[in-house]
């Protein structure tokens, strides 16, 4: 089975909607220089110095749409600050979710449902979008933190979109995985991998470019990106939604536009997604010595599996499958399908 060609147009011409007009004179970065604009994230601008916007959309729940247990704990931070995350009845051995950046739980109904029976589960939703915003490294330092609060010396890892980095970053410091599944990839900055980033992925980091340094042109980026998560994108002919078909995105919108619901949330998505995206996960990459499964979308529009694909042939024990038909969120549409890959895959390396 081929993968599909992706192809919704130039990426200055997306997304629809009119950011660009919005933001003529404005410098947009070019991609090899998005580590300029890391630097300690708090020297840009607070949120609070932002123009006011409305509100938006209420915070919303990490577990909300799901049906299946999950216990609510803490664990606190160094700094004192608390990190809330959710754990399932111990059934088996440990299995750790890492999210999207800023997403909630619902995505991950299918997935929670299956493997709550044969696994004890931990799971959260990313912080750091609310609040002061995270980088890389904290959020490597969320997850060592949550697995030695629960006391984890060994586990498997099913991770999607952005979370990949931040499960290979853990895993060269601090090794526990037995195996892992990486679904739909964000992996950006790979040297050699460039030809496979979408427009979305290159339009994305552009704009949070923009708004990492201006804060003050968040309101144009936030009110277009929320435009074109809830798939009411009007302009340009010929120039499709990364989200065009896929299945329950009415049930997904509140939670994918969270990250993009008032100015504070989008920059600090914003900042986030810079810092994310400047890191080289190569030296990281080359660490891993345990067997991995990379599942890519067909029809992902946001992440190509083109992509998942060739960090599979770097990767030393790694299966690479294809969701037919698969968006970015088959963990959604899909959901029997992908555990039928990830427990034969569970099964075989521990047969293996």
């Amino acid at each position: 089975m081929g993968v599909s060609v992706l192809n919704f147009g130039r990426v200055d011409e997306y997304p629809p909607g009119g950011v660009h007009k919005h933001l003529r004179g404005v410098r947009l970065e070019p991609i090899a220089d998005k580590e300029a604009h890391v630097g300690a994230m708090s020297d840009t601008v607070k949120p609070s110095e932002a123009p006011s916007a409305p509100t938006g959309e209420q915070r919303v729940s990490a577990t909300a749409g799901l049906s299946v247990a999950l216990t609510p704990r803490v664990a606190t931070r160094s700094d004192g600050s608390r990190l809330e995350y959710f754990v399932s009845e111990p059934k088996g051995p440990v299995l750790v979710f890492i999210n999207a950046l800023g997403l909630g739980l619902l995505a991950w109904r299918g997935l929670l449902e299956h493997f709550s029976k044969s696994h004890q589960v931990i799971c959260w939703k990313t912080p750091g979008i609310f609040g002061q915003p995270r980088t890389l490294q904290n959020h490597v330092e969320d997850l060592d933190l949550i697995l030695a609060t629960e006391n984890v010396t060994q586990c498997q890892i099913v991770t999607w979109c952005s979370g990949t980095k931040v499960a290979l970053e853990f895993f060269r410091r601090r090794p526990i995985a037995s195996s892992m599944v990486f679904m739909n990839g964000a992996y950006m900055s790979l040297p050699g991998l460039e030809r496979f980033e979408t427009p979305f992925e290159q339009t994305m980091l552009k704009l949070c470019q923009v708004v990492a340094r201006r804060p003050d042109l968040a309101v144009m980026v936030m009110s277009s990106m929320r435009a074109l998560l809830a798939g009411d994108t009007p302009g340009k002919n010929g120039v499709a939604s990364p989200l065009e078909g896929v299945a329950g995105l009415s049930e997904l919108k509140a939670s994918l536009i969270e990250p993009f619901s008032s100015v504070e949330t989008t920059i600090n998505y914003s900042r986030q997604e810079v810092d994310y995206v400047s890191h080289d996960i190569a030296p990281s990459l080359a660490a891993v010595n345990v067997p991995v499964l990379l599942l890519g979308g067909q029809n992902d529009r946001v992440s190509s599996a083109d992509m998942s694909k060739a960090v599979a042939a770097r990767l030393p024990n790694a299966d690479y499958a294809e969701i037919e038909n698969g968006t970015h969120y088959f963990l959604y549409e899909h959901p029997e399908r992908v555990t039928a890959l990830i427990d034969t895959f569970f099964q075989g390396k521990a047969a293996g």
